[in-house]
């Protein structure tokens, strides 16, 4: 008869910690679901704001404390304005996309395909970006890669 009560014991026991992680592992997948959903929202914000050449738009998904090598938050204000001004219409398409969290950081690597018009004539760029996101204020920003 002992001889089933530890079996018994052995089987319950895992069966009891496992019962008890499993929560907790759907609350790590929940959020980071969710965190992959507000980040994907911030890049459909980008492309939309590329798309309709607002810069106020394009602004709100950079984080004021930008830095990445030379470039700042007002650098790329100017840049993305100079942009706008110079391209007719701009259709921008991102796929392929992984997230990898790196620490307060996430990195998002993705394919994308930028066509523009420019003087009355079309041309496209084909790439890879790595774009770099903290979360400040419950709000994810692009603070480096762009």
């Amino acid at each position: 008869m002992p001889r089933y009560r530890l079996k018994k014991q052995t089987i319950i026991c895992p069966l009891f910690f496992i019962l008890i992680l499993l929560p907790g592992c759907n609350r790590i997948r929940s959020s980071k679901k969710v965190m992959e959903e507000e980040i994907k929202q911030v890049l459909l914000l980008r492309e939309q704001a590329m798309e309709n050449k607002d810069i106020h738009r394009y602004m709100q998904c950079i984080s004021e404390d930008y830095k990445d090598k030379t470039q700042t938050y007002e650098i790329i204000k100017e840049k993305m304005q100079h942009n706008f001004d110079a391209f007719e219409l701009i259709d921008l398409t991102q796929f392929n996309q992984s997230i990898y969290k790196e620490g307060d950081l996430v990195m998002l690597v993705q394919d994308f395909e930028l066509s523009f018009v420019m003087a009355g004539k079309r041309d496209y760029v084909r790439g890879k970006e790595r774009i770099f996101f903290e979360k400040k204020k419950g709000t994810w920003k692009i603070v480096k890669g762009l």
